[in-house]
């Protein structure tokens, strides 16, 4: 038997042991049960501008009833003077005009209907009580999934900008997962009962569905910034308050009183195909293994030999010894210390993170901060104005910040500024209602 035959029998069970693979890989990986696309056609980014033409809150909501009313949050609506409904539809964006029906700031819920069909269904809520770890999956809008980091091609400058209407991703919402930790009977800030959870939620998720993986609703994500919040504790309205809100409403959800069981009902089948498809192939390869052995093994083992040879006799054995060494030379000697040159805001109220290059502060220039892109460091929150405030570094190193006339204000610690006030290491800074801790770093 020569090696292409022995390679020939060797092809079958190899085939049959990758396509088992595939075949138990994809049965794992179907973890839901509803279609992706199906469910993000039914979440909408809601943008309500305010009165003030600078600013405007965003948040998402989601079909609740035929193919107009839609749940958000009554945080994401309060103060809006018009309220638009953003997605996909048919892989282009598309922005649709909607009125306000109903809202409830006790409850934190509002409803909307838009002026034409959107692409999306209406989603069912849960009708059963959610166990501690079910598996969760949070999806909406998140302010954070917006930020873009790049380079200026120009100046090299590092700048932080946004996604914003103009682009695609704009339109695209982000999911994320979890596991439910615990039903809450009475949760005070939505006066009623809530849903904890551990599936990530930023500023922008608010009014975003909560769902299981039967695509089934278990509550309206709704989140408060609170400094030094811990990770993984989020909080969503559950079904119950959100089907009684409705009802007052005149619209009646649908609902699904069974529970999600499409987990365990996978595993029952796959771990035994998995084995069994595991021992099918093992076997099939011993046999393969032991008939090409004297044609394929003796071959490879002459010309292994027949190469050693020569490579031990070669002009390049010697270079690569002496490669070897200097790279040991190289590995011996300690490796230079990392120099920042940074200046790191830290989020403490839900507003996204921003790295600024130091050498500009330490080349004297000041740096604008703003809703606009032409600011220097661009900020996209609805409480920050164009040109929010300034910062510079003075001879001695001390950080300064000075506020440009912002409406909702510039505050260092807890008193707001009205001239330029020192910044000392960790204070914190609050720009309109987002609120950061100053990391000035090293300047060498």
């Amino acid at each position: 038997m020569n090696a292409a035959v022995a390679t020939k029998r060797l092809g079958l069970p190899i085939a049959a042991l990758s396509l088992a693979l595939v075949a138990v890989t994809d049965r794992v990986g179907a973890s839901e049960a509803f279609d992706t696309a199906a469910i993000e056609a039914s979440v909408v980014r809601v943008v309500a501008p305010q009165s003030n033409p600078d600013m405007f809150s965003m948040g998402t909501g989601w079909i609740v009833s035929g193919r107009r009313i839609v749940v958000t949050n009554n945080h994401v609506v309060e103060g809006g003077v018009s309220f638009h409904l953003a997605m996909m539809e048919d892989g282009k964006p598309k922005v649709v005009e909607a009125k306000l029906l109903r809202r409830s700031p006790e409850k934190d819920l509002a409803v909307l209907e838009a002026v034409a069909d959107l692409p999306g269904k209406a989603l069912p809520l849960a009708g059963y009580e959610t166990k501690a770890t079910t598996r969760v999956i949070a999806i909406g809008f998140p302010g954070t999934a917006d930020l873009a980091v790049f380079s200026d091609r120009d100046t090299g400058e590092t700048k932080a900008v946004r996604f914003g209407p103009q682009d695609e991703d704009f339109y695209r919402p982000t999911w994320t997962e979890g596991v439910a930790s615990r039903n809450l009977t009475y949760f005070r800030s939505i006066d009623g009962p809530a849903l904890q959870h551990s599936a990530a939620i930023n500023q922008g998720n608010s009014g975003g569905p909560l769902i299981d993986s039967c695509g089934r609703v278990l509550g309206v994500n709704t989140i408060r910034a609170i400094e030094n919040d811990p990770q993984g504790v989020f909080y969503a309205i559950h079904p119950k308050e959100i089907t009684r809100f409705l009802e007052v409403a005149s619209f009646t959800p649908t609902t699904i009183s069974s529970p999600c069981s499409i987990t365990g009902s996978s595993n029952a089948l796959v771990y035994p195909m998995f084995f069994a498809s595991l021992g099918l192939a093992a076997f099939s390869l011993w046999i393969a293994y032991r008939r090409q052995i004297p044609a394929v093994v003796k071959p490879l083992s002459a010309v292994a030999n027949r190469v050693s040879r020569v490579v031990d006799g070669a002009a390049f054995a010697q270079a690569g010894r002496a490669l070897r060494k200097d790279v040991k030379r190289a590995m011996a000697k300690p490796a230079p210390e990392p120099r920042p040159k940074v200046v790191t805001f830290m989020a403490k109220a839900a507003g996204p993170e921003f790295v600024i290059d130091r050498d500009k502060l330490d080349r004297g220039q000041t740096l604008v901060i703003g809703r606009s892109r032409s600011s220097d460091v661009v900020l996209s929150h609805e409480s920050v104005s164009r040109r929010h405030a300034r910062i510079w570094l003075d001879r001695a190193g001390v950080l300064w910040i000075d506020d440009l006339g912002s409406s909702a204000g510039t505050y260092v610690e807890s008193q707001r500024i009205s001239k330029a006030t020192p910044v000392p290491p960790g204070s914190h800074v609050r720009l309109g209602s987002v609120g950061y801790t100053f990391d000035l770093g090293r300047s060498s």
